[in-house]
Formats: C-alpha cells, sequence, structure tokens
C-alpha cells in the first residue's frame, strides 16, 4: 500500500501526556493505585511509558496479544496473520475452542492463544512468547497431539466404525518467540520448520508443522522488509516511537493496528489491569520454569550424590578386602615368627 503522506507521532500514538498527568489518574482510583502500587521500578517504567506515548506497546503480553488477535473481533487482522504466516491466501476461518486436554502439571488445561480451523480443514494454532524458555519443543508436541486427538475423537464420534485415519486434517502450529534460548538464538536464523525426513527416502504427508519464529534474530538479521511476514515481524519487535513512526509511514496498512492500542493510553485502569494480568501469566510460567530448573539441580544432585554412594560402598569393600589381606598377612607373619623361633631354638640364630 503506497503511502501519499507523512505519519508524526501525534498520528499514529497520540498526543504525549505528562506523566504527572497519568499519575493523578492513577491515584484517583484506589483499586488501579493498589494494583499499580505491586509493579516494581523497571515495571512502573514500562507502563508510565506506553502510557504516556514514549514506548510502544509490548503486544507479545499474553493479555494485550489476545485482545488485539481477537479472531471473532479482528477476523481481517487476524487472516492477513495466518496468510503471512502459511504463505497462502487465509479468507476465512471457523473459531475453535482455546481450551483443549487437562495437563496434569497443577491440573492446567491447553490453553492456545489464536485456534483455528481454515477452510481446507486443517487447523492453525499461533502462540505468543515473550521468552523462549516457556515454550520448549516438548510442549509444542503436547499442543500438536492435543489438537490431533481432539480431531480424532470428534471424527470417531461422528463417523463411529466408518472412521478412517485418512480423515485426520494436518495441523500447523506457529510458536512466535520474542527472546529465544539457548536451543535457537546462535544459529543465525529466525524461521525454524519442524522437517520429517525417512532414512529410506521416501516422503509421506506430514500432519504435524511445527515452526518456531524468533523476534530478535529477526531484527537482527532483517534490514529491507517487503514480505508479509516480514511486515509482521516487525510490527511484533517496534517498540520505540521513531521504530514504529517509521514502520507506519513505510506500511500504512498497520496504522489502524496503531490507534486501537493508543486507546489503551486513554484509560489507565484498563491498561493496567492488563498489564498486570500479562505479568501473572508471565510470571507463572518462570515460575514454573525456575522449579523446573531447581527440580534439574535437584536431580543432578542426586545423581551425583547416588554415585559417591556407591564410590564409598566400593571404597568400603575394598578396605574391608584389604583389611582381611592385611589380617590374613598378619596371621602368616605370626605363624613365621612362631616358625622362626623354634628353628633358632633348636638351630641357634642365623
Amino acid at each position: 500500500m503506497k503511502n501519499n503522506r507523512n505519519y508524526t507521532q501525534a498520528d499514529i500514538l497520540g498526543d504525549l501526556t505528562p506523566r504527572e498527568k497519568i499519575i493523578v489518574k492513577i491515584n484517583a482510583d484506589p483499586e488501579t493505585k493498589r494494583i499499580f502500587s505491586k509493579f516494581d521500578h523497571a515495571q512502573k517504567e514500562k507502563i508510565l511509558a506506553f502510557l504516556s506515548g514514549e514506548r510502544g506497546l509490548e503486544v507479545l503480553l499474553d493479555s494485550f496479544f489476545k485482545k488485539l488477535f481477537d479472531p471473532l473481533m479482528n477476523k481481517d487482522r487476524v487472516c492477513s496473520l495466518l496468510s503471512a504466516l502459511l504463505g497462502r491466501k487465509v479468507e476465512d476461518y471457523t473459531i475453535m475452542p482455546r481450551e483443549g486436554e487437562l495437563m496434569y502439571e497443577k491440573g492446567s488445561l491447553v490453553i492456545m492463544d489464536i485456534l483455528v480451523r481454515l477452510e481446507d480443514q486443517s487447523l492453525v494454532d499461533v502462540e505468543m512468547q515473550k521468552i523462549g524458555y516457556c515454550f520448549p519443543s516438548q510442549r509444542s508436541t503436547c499442543y500438536a497431539s492435543d489438537l490431533i486427538m481432539r480431531q480424532y475423537n470428534a471424527l470417531r464420534a461422528e463417523y463411529g466404525k466408518k472412521f478412517n485415519y485418512k480423515m485426520i486434517h494436518p495441523v500447523n502450529l506457529f510458536v512466535i518467540i520474542e527472546s529465544p534460548d539457548n536451543e535457537f538464538k546462535d544459529s543465525g536464523h529466525y524461521i525454524h520448520k519442524r522437517q520429517v525426513s525417512y532414512s529410506s527416502g521416501i516422503v509421506l504427508p506430514e500432519t504435524v508443522n511445527i515452526t518456531y519464529l524468533t523476534l530478535d534474530s529477526f531484527k537482527k538479521s532483517v534490514q529491507n522488509i517487503s514480505e508479509p511476514l516480514e511486515k509482521w515481524l516487525a510490527f511484533f519487535t517496534c517498540k520505540e516511537p521513531d521504530e514504529i513512526i517509521q514502520f507506519v509511514n513505510a506500511f500504512p496498512e498497520f496504522l489502524p493496528l496503531y490507534h486501537e492500542i493508543s486507546e489503551f493510553r486513554k484509560d489507565p485502569k484498563e491498561a493496567i489491569y492488563m498489564y498486570s494480568e500479562a505479568l501473572a501469566v508471565l510470571d507463572h510460567n518462570t515460575e514454573l520454569y525456575m522449579i523446573e530448573e531447581k527440580q534439574q539441580e535437584i536431580d543432578a544432585l542426586q545423581s551425583e550424590n547416588d554415585s559417591l554412594q556407591i564410590k564409598l560402598k566400593s571404597s568400603d569393600r575394598e578396605k574391608q578386602t584389604l583389611t582381611q589381606k592385611n589380617q590374613v598377612l598378619a596371621q602368616e607373619n605370626f605363624s613365621l615368627t612362631e616358625k622362626l623361633a623354634e628353628y633358632e631354638a633348636k638351630y641357634g640364630k642365623l
């Protein structure tokens, strides 16, 4: 889309609002003030920077992403994103229930960010993650498996004995990560598409398609943006006002989305509530990760301790064996001493 004008910050992000006025609004509502007071200094700075127009919104925070990309309210926007991710035109979809099977990790459900069925009956799940370690490959497999089992159960219920496994349609899982972990960050690529191959070289239709997109790597490696997918990834990475202004002047089709984002600034109460909710999700994920890390440390220490115990037991056995040998040698020495005494008594000293 060609842009015939240059947009300013006021056109895109709205006018700057002094922080003092924002703080007055926050303090005017006791509940908003209470929630805001729970943020640490860095978090307060981020929300104030956004509300004042000094910084863009962190779109990948759970609450904001789900509102901006609600598949019911923002169908054209979601179709555009899905088209870019799939590399083919998506014009319509059916919204699927986001809640899946129960995962017995504190009794939590599989809850997906965007889950739709396309016109060809394939399923698409889009997951946004600020931190890569919150969505390891094992979690991706669980999500994809959940979608396969949903289809299986529904088809078995509908067709009964006429069910055929070929009725199961492909599942496309896209995981967009802001800060990748060690598995991705040093690869030099920002698109990581799962590929399945067989040793014989045969090619079989793949039911599960998983793609990871890492935004940190994208920002470092892509300078000239032109493709639809690059535009969307750039949108997710633009946070500073200067970046946003340059981006919208290059791609004005994203202006309505920034106008929607700027609406959050008009009501600090709503923005703070959503920010608090998003941080709670992020903190929970971080907590789970830290628990997993600590458990791994405990398991490693336990394994090391078990090895030491085995060595100690082995050492004790060796000590026992040496003691027994020493006792035998001592007995033999005593016997030899007695024999020597008898010999000397009989024949005299040598």
